[in-house]
Parts: C-alpha cells; sequence; structure tokens
C-alpha cells in the first residue's frame, strides 16, 4: 500500500510462472502544496517550523511568538492546497505563562 499522499498502481507480473502483484507508488499528480499563511503573533521565522510551502500530505508545526500559543500543534496540508484547520496564535493565560517560566520553557 502507499501513504496516503501517494496513488498507487497494480501490475500483475510473472516469472518462471509463478504470478504476482507488484506495486509503485508515485506522488499524486493533482496535489498542490500549501502556502503557509501570516497570522498575527506568529514566530518571526514564520508561522510553520518546516518553511514557507508544505507538501500535499505533509503537516506544519505550528510556532507563534512567546506569550502567545497556537490553537493547534500541528496542520495537514490537504490535496486542494488548503490546510484542514485555520491557524491562529492567541494570547496565553497569565497563569499558564507563570507555569512556563517557572519550568523554564
Amino acid at each position: 500500500t502507499c501513504a496516503i499522499f501517494q496513488s498507487c498502481d497494480s501490475v500483475q507480473t510473472t516469472v518462471s510462472g509463478i504470478s504476482y502483484k507488484d506495486h509503485k507508488c508515485y506522488s499524486n499528480p493533482h496535489a498542490i502544496d500549501c502556502k503557509v499563511p501570516s497570522v498575527n503573533n506568529e514566530d518571526e521565522k514564520g508561522l510553520c517550523e518546516e518553511g514557507s510551502t508544505i507538501a500535499f500530505g505533509e503537516r506544519c508545526t505550528l510556532s507563534c511568538r512567546m506569550g502567545y500559543k497556537p490553537n493547534t500543534r500541528r496542520m495537514l496540508c490537504g490535496l486542494d492546497g488548503i490546510f484542514a484547520e485555520t491557524p491562529r496564535c492567541t494570547k496565553k493565560s497569565s497563569s499558564l505563562m507563570s507555569e512556563e517560566t517557572a519550568e523554564g520553557v
């Protein structure tokens, strides 16, 4: 079987009188890469740790400025070039910020 973001061809092959199926996986030709959006309070290096473009089937790990947290940790790039989630960086609560400071995060 192939990964979810790949297409698969199956070919029947016969060698020395024995038949078997051979599978070939390849990138989906209809897949579109996702362009990472810009959101308020994203990390200065960008919203996705992986870069500004994410390939279909891959995930973006969200990164926000200090004092802010992502609404989801990772986003999946869909077949149509659109992320499954809408990213946001929201202000952390003061109790959460003090806990992280105490832990040295």
